[in-house]
């Protein structure tokens, strides 16, 4: 999971999987019993902050120096209540082509529950397979009662299990709804903001900036401005030098990425320049449901300073009460599994 919080240039606009396109027969990651599907009518007589409508679709080809490497999409896969609670379930893929495959294949999944009437993400899970041997599985739940992220991931190729909790601060985003946060930003050339990310258990600050607005012709959306939003991660109010680069925003309301072009170091001592990625692939929204309205800026606490990822605030009286009554302490278990038991014959 590391690559997530090294590469949050890519994070914000293109990651939330890596690199590749969705295999749509698989099953959800996030899925349980008793989930109600909301429809168009139900969402048309209380909508939501959340304004994605199901069905939106982007597809990205994404080039090495030129190079087609793979596929990456991301979609508003359904608007669904669980315990009361209105969610727009995302999803995302990502996927090498064969030829890449053969020097460093990605096949990974990435999905994320996200409040439809709030706006904060409540959890998210990622299957990661990278390269020859790597895979791992990974749950992420945000706690807005007590402000808590718990993590657990399952390296499967090395045997253990992390489980980490710690106080995420006044408001954190995800690395997979962040990429919905910068297109409801009121963004125009000289906006400038911090948001603060969890990513790799360990909350950043996500500086956004547009530098121009230019004109831009695009085979799927048409003529029309861009506009040229230059990225880049901090962390405890240093930058990280993980990643830089320039990505092209569609300058009407919808904010659609159209282009990204930059690099990302993966290690200390590696850096992958030449990353190109391009929109292919467009849908607006599924059959029956309505025009999807421009997407509303909503204030949020702003990014806070932090020590080794972790941020420094006051919590208020709700929130340390709701800590003491459920006994809610910070994390941090390695844990080695068991190898598995081969079946008889």
């Amino acid at each position: 999971m590391r690559r997530r919080a090294l590469a949050l240039l890519a994070v914000a606009l293109l990651w939330p999987a890596g690199l590749g396109h969705g295999d749509e027969t698989r099953r959800w990651l996030l899925d349980e019993p008793g989930l109600a599907p909301i429809t168009p009518e139900d969402w048309a007589a209380r909508p939501g902050v959340f304004d994605f409508l199901p069905g939106e679709r982007l597809d990205y080809d994404v080039r090495y120096l030129g190079i087609p490497i793979g596929r990456v999409w991301l979609e508003v896969a359904r608007f669904v209540e669980r315990d009361g609670v209105r969610l727009a379930h995302l999803t995302a893929g990502a996927r090498t082509n064969g030829f890449w495959d053969t020097f460093y294949r990605i096949d990974d999944v990435s999905e994320a529950w996200v409040d439809l009437d709030r706006g904060t993400t409540i959890r998210t899970a990622t299957h990661t397979h990278h390269g020859r041997h790597h895979e791992s599985v990974e749950q992420v739940d945000f706690d807005w009662e007590t402000h808590y992220v718990r993590v657990r991931e399952e390296r499967r190729d090395r045997g253990t299990l992390r489980l980490v909790a710690f106080d995420f601060g006044a408001f954190v985003h995800d690395t997979f709804d962040l990429f919905y946060a910068i297109r409801s930003l009121p963004l125009e050339p000289g906006f400038a903001v911090q948001l603060p990310v969890y990513a790799n258990r360990k909350v950043y600050a996500f500086h956004v900036e547009v530098v121009r607005r230019e004109p831009w012709k695009s085979d799927l959306l048409g003529p029309g401005d861009a506009f040229v939003i230059r990225p880049y991660d901090l962390l405890d109010g240093e930058p990280t030098g993980n990643g830089a680069g320039e990505v092209w925003v569609r300058a009407d309301g919808r904010h659609v990425p159209m282009r990204l072009v930059g690099w990302f170091r993966t290690t200390e001592r590696f850096r992958v320049a030449g990353i190109r990625a391009e929109l292919v692939g467009h849908r607006e929204r599924l059959p029956g449901w309505p025009e999807p309205p421009k997407p509303r800026y909503v204030a949020r606490p702003p990014a806070v300073p932090t020590e080794d990822g972790r941020p420094r605030w006051t919590p208020p009286p709700e929130v340390r009460e709701a800590r003491e009554r459920r006994g809610v302490r910070p994390v941090n278990r390695k844990i080695v599994l068991p190898p598995p038991v081969a079946s008889p014959g």
